[in-house]
């Protein structure tokens, strides 16, 4: 059986329609939120206490004004507010990945684009397709790599796909991370895919954690440009409502999405770290927005919160999900 969706069908099909996107995409944001309706009342100063923060970021590697933008919205959000990682959704190094340790985007497109004075915390990566056209080999063996400057690069990406334990602080109370390799489990390489689904379950079914949250590029649902994902659906759906996953964050569509859970699980597109693409609001809809963005969370023993941010780093949205509505 194949393992190839219809949303991985458009890249081999249409490479060169894709690449003139991604260019106009890097130069002009007016896409818009089509069907938008009102956003549901929250306060900008919700915050909670012992808690571990995060940002999510997807679908950045650009380079250009629209990344640089972004970027300095999180800067402003992490000098107010802080943060203890960065979660990467792929889509790292467009169009076409990097191709090895000396590729001039590692310096370009992260390391200066997102400085170590200003955010001096890990980048947990996950791939994405457009990392897949080019050396996924450099963008592992990146990490850990020691700098001209003597110091060791944040990237975190130790395989293709990985776990990480966080403790909540000032409490017993932990986070499970896990980062997928999508691209893979909605390939055509039914052993690769199989392979990394056997790990998935395995892991999820020995946890203990209080939370558990997965990362990946590929959404299981979407209202963007690319919609659901069919593999996603097929493979990793059944898994995380089996395993009491809490919450699963995406990119590949270039907005922000938070949907009505499915099966108890929280569904996530953070995907406007460096582009814009249309989205529409539809029935399962909480929350959309368009023209650049990232995500940015708290979790403490009970409680995920949420903040949807514009490129300025001003909330568009703000939302607490309690770890039990299942």
């Amino acid at each position: 059986m194949s393992h190839l969706s219809h949303t991985t069908m458009k890249y081999f099909t249409f490479p060169i329609i894709c690449f003139f996107a991604f260019l106009s995409a890097t130069n002009a944001q007016h896409s818009k939120v089509e069907g938008a309706k009102s956003i549901p009342n929250f306060s900008a100063d919700q915050r909670l206490e012992q808690a571990f923060s995060f940002f999510v970021l997807g679908d950045w590697g650009f380079g250009g004004k629209s990344q640089r933008r972004v970027a300095e919205g999180m800067a402003k959000k992490i000098r107010s507010d802080g943060a203890n990682a960065v979660f990467l959704v792929g889509d790292n190094f467009l169009p076409n990945g990097v191709n090895g340790l000396d590729d001039t985007q590692w310096e370009t497109k992260f390391e200066r684009m997102y400085p170590a004075d200003v955010f001096p915390i890990p980048f947990f990566a996950t791939l994405g397709n457009h990392d897949h056209n080019g050396s996924t080999e450099a963008q592992l063996a990146y990490c850990g790599k020691k700098l001209i400057d003597g110091t060791v690069t944040r990237w975190q990406l130790p395989a293709l796909y990985w776990t990480k334990h966080f403790t909540i602080p000032e409490t017993d109370a932990s986070l499970l991370l896990l980062g997928l390799d999508t691209p893979q489990i909605i390939g055509t390489d039914s052993n690769a895919c199989n392979r990394q689904l056997a790990w998935l379950d395995s892991v999820l079914q020995t946890s203990t954690d209080t939370w558990k949250i997965v990362i990946g590029h590929h959404p299981v649902f979407s209202n963007g440009m690319h919609g659901n994902t069919i593999g996603m659906q097929r493979h990793v759906q059944p898994l995380f409502e089996k395993h009491s996953v809490n919450a699963y964050f995406a990119g590949h569509d270039h907005d922000l999405q938070l949907l009505e859970p499915v099966g108890g699980v929280q569904y996530i597109i953070s995907g406007g770290g460096g582009s814009s693409r249309n989205v529409q609001w539809k029935d399962n809809t909480i929350f959309a927005a368009t023209n650049l963005g990232f995500v940015w969370g708290q979790i403490n023993r009970d409680t995920m919160l949420l903040q949807f941010l514009n490129p300025d780093g001003d909330a568009q949205f703000v939302v607490e999900i309690p770890r039990g509505t299942r």
